[in-house]
């Protein structure tokens, strides 16, 4: 193959790159203990899964094993990633701290990588573009701070992939080697990307057929790729393959084509580009580069290998996930870094026609093509959300259409106007990811971090089952248990008294309802069971129960277990349990009780607490105020005081609005003062 062109070549890094790369890392490393985003993705994974890859890690530094029942995730979790969490909780600590260095440094170490992928294979003003595109990306950005196995995964492919290409530029058989290598560690750290070989076997293939390399090159790379796999199927696979055949066998996803007619409707489902919803305008941009390089290829012209890796890298990624149709954001990470290869240099072309030596009648086909396919999918996947936009903001989508047509129309002006588009087209796209960050960074929460520090100093040392238990008991001294019953993981019904279970902590989300799980096998335990807090953590509710029978002689209402935002749990010593619930200043937090619900409150009621805040009571049937009360309270310690005088009639709710003043009140517990 021909060297490189001198103007795909650049010398020094010029300042420009150096600035994006140092804000990329600064966003990375911001406010790294915080929650992550609430609309980040459809499920609980960013809670959920990070607590589950790192349980067999904290098990053995904890208590010097790494599993207590069927949940071995130390064999379901890839090497490397397991590795990772042992070796940083065993010099840093098991904590949150050591809990987010490792998506953090894998994060920034992403970044360096894609730079060094597109570093002199592309001109500086592309490199400049598509480092931009990676580093201020809203999604790898909230990922850089969820401590699952994307992070690492990601690194080890980007530098698989420019080992790939090296090789093929430099014909020396050692750099297939190294991405071979490379492959196999993305491979240990996330399984999940074991889809992308088809990207090098497509890639090779078309390589090989136009003798950019030959088989030598190609028996090197495979060969070390299939030896690293059969080994771990060996070594790995095999003397557990009952574990793997009954977690595989309970896998929705892979369920999810169990029939070609669902394998069609997963194509029709498709929703790879609605997970672009913060780099739209990158997708778009990479959709026209495919379609660039699509017309150069069919007129015999030269396009740059980087170029034709990022085509095959992001049509592999949105025809295995049109298979799949699987949803959660995080499977959608790695094709952003082709999207923005394709999207700098699309860019790069419009301000400089001579790059890739286009007339403007193949610019127009590649354009009218790419618009065409465009229309054709949008129609399928988006038609409805486009008609609900049109009837009710149709001035605003009018305005962005006709934004987006100037700024393109601008390739067929000249390279001055050119070149103010293109800028223009890069300021949006950083303003669009610039702005969620900083609404995430204004509004930020730690309620994971603050939820274990709670329940590790209000619970002696106990054991806890539940999906999050794992996160939430991240640095404290509790055993967890994973229950599953979409993984069949330890589902029996006498699970909890065998394990000693006394506690549970339930998600009650839109992606999941444990609690309906739970009551269904374990219905017995439940009804026994005292609802003693509830956590608002991401976009679900996390109640703790604990499993004991109840032995009060009065209805006790712990008001951490009604706790919805703003209000949060904290430790408090001098609460009836050890928690109680705090209001932020100067914000509202509403109750509402009925007897339906909370049992017979058939006697007057006291609330203990301290601070001061007010109270007002409203006494409702069906919907309609029947008596309202106002509570004015002022105390440095807690007393408790009347909020209702009498029973609560039958058929009536009972509204208890707080409002805080410059100070955190806390509330403990409601209670009835009288019983009949």
């Amino acid at each position: 193959m021909k060297p490189l062109p001198a103007h795909f070549k650049s010398g020094s890094i010029p300042r420009m790159i150096w600035i994006i790369l140092a804000v990329g890392i600064l966003l990375r490393v911001l406010f790294p203990l915080a929650d992550p985003p609430r609309d980040l993705t459809i499920s609980g994974a960013p809670v959920g899964d990070p607590g589950q890859h790192s349980y067999g890690a904290r098990n053995r530094v904890v208590f010097g094993q790494w599993s207590f029942d069927d949940w071995q995730p130390h064999l379901g979790s890839p090497l490397i990633s397991t590795a990772l969490n042992l070796a940083t909780y065993r010099i840093l600590g098991v904590d949150f701290a050591s809990h987010k260095i490792i998506p953090i440094t894998f994060s920034i170490l992403s970044l360096l990588a894609f730079f060094l992928l597109v570093h002199q294979r592309l001109p500086s003003p592309a490199v400049s573009a598509a480092t931009l595109f990676a580093a201020l990306s809203y999604p790898l950005l909230m990922y850089s701070r969820t401590a699952n196995r994307y992070m690492p995964m990601i690194f080890f492919f980007i530098l698989a992939v420019h080992f790939f290409i090296l090789g093929t530029e430099s014909k020396k058989l050692r750099h297939f080697l190294w991405s071979a290598i490379c492959f196999l560690c993305a491979y240990a750290s996330q399984n999940h990307i074991l889809y992308m070989a088809g990207f090098f076997a497509v890639l090779g293939g078309f390589w090989w057929m136009r003798r950019n390399l030959n088989w030598k090159a190609l028996a090197v790379f495979w060969g070390v790729t299939l030896s690293g796999l059969t080994t771990w199927y060996l070594l790995i696979f095999m003397p557990n393959r009952d574990f793997f055949s009954h977690f595989v066998a309970h896998n929705q996803l892979v369920r999810r084509i169990h029939s070609l007619p669902r394998l069609l409707l997963n194509v029709l489902q498709n929703p790879f580009a609605s997970q672009f919803r913060n780099d739209a305008l990158l997708l778009l941009l990479a959709a026209l580069g495919v379609g660039l390089t699509a017309a150069l290829w069919l007129r015999r012209r030269r396009v740059p290998l980087l170029i034709e890796a990022g085509v095959f890298w992001l049509l592999l990624s949105a025809g295995f996930h049109a298979i799949w149709s699987y949803r959660p954001t995080r499977f959608y990470l790695l094709p952003i870094f082709a999207a923005a290869i394709l999207g700098a240099w699309l860019l790069q072309s419009l301000v400089d026609r001579s790059r890739v030596h286009a007339k403007t009648r193949e610019w127009m086909g590649a354009f009218a093509a790419t618009a065409s396919a465009l229309a054709v999918v949008g129609f399928f996947r988006f038609s409805h959300i486009l008609l609900r936009l049109i009837r009710t903001r149709l001035p605003v989508v009018l305005i962005v259409f006709l934004i987006a047509a100037c700024l393109l129309g601008a390739a067929f002006c000249r390279k001055p106007i050119r070149r103010l588009a293109a800028v223009a087209l890069l300021a949006i796209a950083a303003y669009v990811n610039l702005v969620h960050f900083a609404q995430w960074a204004s509004q930020r929460e730690y309620r994971i971090v603050r939820t274990a520090e709670v329940l590790s100093k209000a619970l002696p040392p106990t054991t806890i089952a539940g999906n999050w238990a794992s996160l939430l008991s991240i640095g404290g001294p509790h055993r967890t248990h994973l229950l599953s019953g979409e993984m069949g993981i330890n589902w029996r019904p006498d699970f909890l008294e065998n394990q000693g279970v006394q506690y549970l902590l339930l998600t009650r989300g839109p992606f999941a309802d444990e609690y309906r799980e739970y009551m269904r096998l374990f219905s017995k335990q439940l009804e026994q069971a005292r609802l003693a807090a509830c956590f608002p953590i991401y976009s679900a509710r996390v109640q703790l129960w604990e499993l004991y029978p109840r032995t009060e002689k009065e209805t006790i209402l712990e008001m951490e277990a009604h706790t919805l935002r703003p209000a949060h749990v904290v430790f408090d010593p001098l609460a009836s349990g050890k928690m109680a619930l705090e209001l932020p200043p100067r914000k509202e937090f509403q109750v509402s009780l009925s007897p339906d619900l909370t049992g017979k409150l058939n006697g007057s009621l006291a609330l203990r607490a301290r601070g001061k805040f007010r109270i007002h009571v409203v006494l409702r049937e069906q919907g309609t105020a029947l008596r309202r009360n106002l509570v004015v309270w002022n105390s440095r310690k807690y007393v408790s005081r009347p909020v209702m005088a009498g029973p609560i009639p039958a058929n009536t709710s009972l509204d208890l609005r707080f409002s805080a003043d410059n100070r955190a009140p806390r509330l403990d517990k409601l209670f009835q003062t009288v019983s009949n």
